[in-house]
């Protein structure tokens, strides 16, 4: 079995609020709109209590859609392919 997947975005953290930055209230980051940006880059600023591992806070990071993950890798924090790791976040992307 193949997995599917898609480029979704390019995160990069920031400290500073980025213009067009909105609230994602359940996730505690505000966030520019990635689909507005032609290389769908995504200005992140974490704000206190945000429970996103801090690796992902901190690095800059590349995230995909993940359509078709086998049931045993759909815990979080579960092994992905070529021994890397996926968290789950909301709406199926894998980070």
């Amino acid at each position: 079995m193949s997995i599917r997947y898609r480029y979704h975005h390019i995160g990069i953290p920031t400290e500073k609020k980025v213009a067009g930055m909105v609230y994602i209230e359940h996730l505690k980051i505000r966030a520019t709109d990635h689909e507005s940006n032609p290389f769908r880059i995504q200005w992140m600023k974490y704000e206190n209590g945000c429970r996103i591992p801090e690796l992902v806070r901190k690095v800059a990071h590349v995230a995909f859609e993940v359509e078709n993950l086998p049931d045993n890798r759909l815990r979080r924090g579960a092994p992905a392919c070529h021994g890397g790791h996926v968290r789950l976040m909301s709406g199926g992307i894998a980070v």
